[in-house]
C-alpha cells in the first residue's frame, strides 16, 4: 500500500540528469510542489510508471534531491482502507430487498464520511449492512462494546455497553463532523 508524503525540494546544487522514483500516492500528498518542479522540467515517462527525469539544463540549478519530511498529513492507516472498501463491497452484492437500495446508497455514503473524520488514534470497528439498508459499526474491546448505527439521513446514533447494558449515546452525530465528545472518550479510554 502507498503511502503519503511531502517532499522538500533541495536546490543547492546543478543537476545534470536525474531519475527520480517517487511512491504513487507521494505525487498526491506533493501536489503543490507540481507548479515549482513542471516549470524546471519535470517529466513522466509513461513507459516506466512511477519514474520521473528531470532533463539536463546546465544553466538552471534544478533539484538536487527530494526527500520526505514531516507533514500535518498523516498517512492513513492500511486497515482503514480495508474497512472503507469492505463496506463500500456492500454495494456490489447487497444483501437488503429492492425498497431498500436507496438507502443502503445513502448509508454507505454516510458511512465512508463517518470513517474520514474519525481519528486515527482509535480503535476501528467491524461493519455489517442490515437488511434495511442501515449500516452497523460494532467495537468490542477491553469488556467494552459500542453499536454505532448509520441509516443515510447525515446523522448516527450509538449505545455503549456500561454496567452490563446498553446505554443510548447522550446525542446523535453528525456524519460531517468529529464524533461526539461521549463516544470519543468511551472509544480512547
Amino acid at each position: 500500500m502507498s503511502s503519503l508524503s511531502v517532499y522538500k525540494i533541495d536546490r543547492s546544487s546543478t543537476v545534470n540528469s536525474t531519475n527520480v522514483t517517487f511512491k504513487s500516492a507521494a505525487i498526491v500528498g506533493a501536489a503543490c510542489l507540481f507548479p515549482l518542479v513542471m516549470d524546471v522540467g519535470l517529466t513522466k515517462d509513461l513507459n516506466e510508471s512511477n519514474t520521473y527525469q528531470v532533463p539536463t539544463l546546465k544553466h538552471i540549478n534544478l533539484p538536487a534531491q527530494i526527500q520526505p519530511v514531516a507533514s500535518s498529513l498523516s498517512p492513513i492507516p492500511e486497515n482503514l482502507i480495508n474497512l472503507k472498501d469492505h463496506i463500500t463491497q456492500f454495494l456490489k452484492k447487497p444483501k437488503v430487498e429492492d425498497i431498500y437500495l436507496a438507502s443502503l446508497h445513502k448509508s454507505v455514503n454516510d458511512s465512508l464520511s463517518f470513517l474520514n473524520h474519525f481519528p486515527h488514534e482509535l480503535p476501528l470497528p467491524t461493519a455489517y449492512n442490515a437488511e434495511d439498508g442501515e449500516i452497523v459499526l460494532e467495537w468490542f474491546f477491553n469488556n467494552k462494546s459500542v453499536v454505532l448505527s448509520i441509516t443515510g439521513d447525515g446523522y448516527y446514533g450509538y449505545a455503549m455497553l456500561k454496567n452490563g447494558k446498553y446505554v443510548a449515546g447522550q446525542s446523535d452525530g453528525n456524519i460531517n463532523d468529529v464524533i461526539t465528545p461521549e463516544l470519543y472518550e468511551y472509544l480512547q479510554s
